[in-house]
Parts: structure tokens; sequence; C-alpha cells
């Protein structure tokens, strides 16, 4: 993954640029807000297309409705951890 890929500073990673591995758990940035809740991009049958799932949420997000992810493995510790 190239800088460009990445939203300045942070391991946050624009979703028009690249996409996480299929089912690893990220948050995500939605109109400048991080959703609250872990998502995984998952494929939705009944749409016939991949999309963000929430834990035990039956409504999934399509992709273009999030602006940046993070793998939960790659946000940062806090000081002193």
């Amino acid at each position: 993954m190239t800088k460009g890929h990445l939203m300045q500073g942070t391991n946050w990673v624009n979703t028009n640029m690249a996409l996480p591995d299929d089912s690893e758990p990220v948050l995500l940035i939605s109109d400048g807000e991080i959703l609250a809740g872990v998502y995984r991009l998952e494929w939705n049958s009944v749409e016939g297309e991949m999309q963000w799932f929430l834990d035990d949420v039956v409504a999934p997000l399509p992709i273009p409705d999030a602006d940046y992810w993070m793998y939960l493995r790659d946000l940062p510790m806090p000081e002193g951890e």
C-alpha cells in the first residue's frame, strides 16, 4: 500500500484506493466521524455484493458509505503500553 492510500499521519485507508481483507475487523469513518462498532467486509448474498457488516446488525452498510477504514490491529497503542 502506498502513502497515497493513507490519511496523512495515520493508518486510515481511503476506501476509494484500497479495501481490507475479507472478514478482517476494521473501524470505519463516514462523513468525518468514526462509526461506533467493529465492521467486517463480507459478501451480502441478498444484495449480491460486498458490504460492511457490523456484528449482529441486520442492515449492512454499502462500501461507498464509508470514506476510510483501519484494521483494529493497526490502532495506535496508548503511551506507556
